[in-house]
């Protein structure tokens, strides 16, 4: 059975992401886009979205089926019987007041003890003015024993004249929009997307980080400053390695936390400045780190 929510007009100049409005509702008819406590959520900000008004029955004819959740009591119909239907995806209001579904809700994964919301993190990539696409995913630690997800974006840049954003460029516009745990540990740049036969992204074949398919965002270590070279030697004499890269994750190369506080305790050869162990924590490459330090 099909139900009809909300109306569209679309013209070919659908926007650089390829994400066509769902449009407003038909009369008779709500949509909802709401935060985790049934509460709008503001302009831009994803949120779960949700049907309203007369076509929205009370539930399933068998309430023990595992769909019957889906309904909700309307909390701005108050005193009344009237349901919504959650509708399972992320969604965001446009400025000019139509509606776009941005993904599924179940693409998040728990990273550090928060939720991390995929699409979301997608969302805010896509706000940058030379990213065409986006896609983010959740990567599993590079050993055998090392079960830790890690988040790791990717794009396709703008092929104008303008410079393509670096992977740095992107972590730094998305820091200032979202919580620092939520920024990806990696952003991988690409011309574009691989797309399956059906013109969606497909995850598959995104290649692994750090790959050659990559647009170029490293420096050879003998262009790396000062505070990035002391970073390294202690990286690589507390790890026992004979190399580290610049975006290399402390914790995916072998580092843990008690490694960590002897990173922590040298960090005075390198850099003078009043900073905590839970920054380490926070800034777990040495680009990150560097940066931070500098500041």
């Amino acid at each position: 059975m099909t139900g009809l929510a909300s109306v569209h007009d679309v013209h070919v100049d659908v926007d650089a992401a390829g994400v066509v409005s769902v449009g407003r509702p038909v009369p008779g008819a709500k949509i909802y886009v709401l935060d985790g406590e049934l509460a709008p959520v503001p302009v831009g900000v994803p949120g779960e979205l949700y049907v309203g008004g007369a076509g929205v029955t009370s539930g399933y004819v068998d309430d023990a089926r595992p769909g019957s959740a889906s309904f909700v009591r309307d909390p701005f119909e108050a005193g009344s019987e009237a349901r919504l239907f959650r509708s399972g995806d992320l969604a965001r209001y446009r400025a000019d007041g139509t509606i776009e579904i941005v993904g599924p809700a179940h693409r998040r994964v728990a990273i550090g003890g928060m939720f991390v919301v995929l699409p979301a993190v997608e969302a805010a990539l896509l706000q940058h003015d030379g990213v065409r696409e986006a896609a983010v995913v959740a990567l599993r630690g590079v050993g055998s024993d090392d079960e830790r997800a890690r988040v790791v974006g990717y794009v396709g840049v703008d092929g104008g004249g303008a410079a393509p954003p670096t992977a740095s460029d992107l972590q730094a516009f998305l820091a200032a929009r979202l919580p620092e745990l939520v920024v990806p540990a990696e952003i991988v740049v690409l011309e574009r997307l691989p797309r399956t036969s059906g013109g969606k992204i497909d995850a598959a074949a995104l290649p692994a980080p750090g790959g050659a398919n990559a647009l170029a965002d490293e420096r050879s270590p003998e262009s790396w400053n000062d505070i990035e070279r002391g970073l390294a030697t202690i990286w690589k004499e507390t790890l026992d390695l004979d190399s580290v890269q610049l975006d290399d994750d402390f914790f995916d190369i072998g580092g843990h936390s008690l490694l960590l506080i002897r990173v922590f305790n040298r960090l005075h050869e390198v850099v003078e400045c009043d900073v905590q162990i839970t920054d380490l924590f926070k800034h777990r490459t040495i680009r990150t780190l560097a940066s931070f330090l500098a500041k």
